[in-house]
């Protein structure tokens, strides 16, 4: 049962990173590519780093970091707490700690 559970367990996240990954690759993209089209309506006197796009893709990619990190994280610690023979305490509450987190930042994406 083990050895079908941590592919299966394993593939879902990894879809779902990857498609996290593909999602943001792209807004990023288009932030650039919108910020190069309008870039001789602003003056030039303008911060670059204080343009709208600029700090929308900096936080897309702050919120890309926690996300991926939370969830290797999670996965880390499932896949653990599946081959191990006995339940450890403290991963049981790591993980639980992480499963926590995403609920929490998911209001800053």
């Amino acid at each position: 049962m083990q050895a079908l559970y941590v592919p299966l367990l394993t593939s879902r996240d990894a879809v779902c990173v990857g498609l996290l990954l593909w999602a943001s690759g792209s807004t990023v993209l288009t932030l650039h590519r919108h910020k190069q089209r309008v870039q001789h309506i602003r003056r030039s006197d303008v911060c670059p780093r204080s343009c709208p796009e600029s700090r929308a893709t900096r936080s897309t990619l702050v919120l890309l970091i926690i996300f991926v990190s939370l969830s290797t994280v999670s996965l880390i610690s499932h896949v653990y707490s599946a081959l191990s023979k006995s339940h450890i305490l403290w991963l049981v509450n790591v993980s639980t700690l992480v499963t926590g987190c995403f609920p929490a930042a998911s209001p800053y994406s």
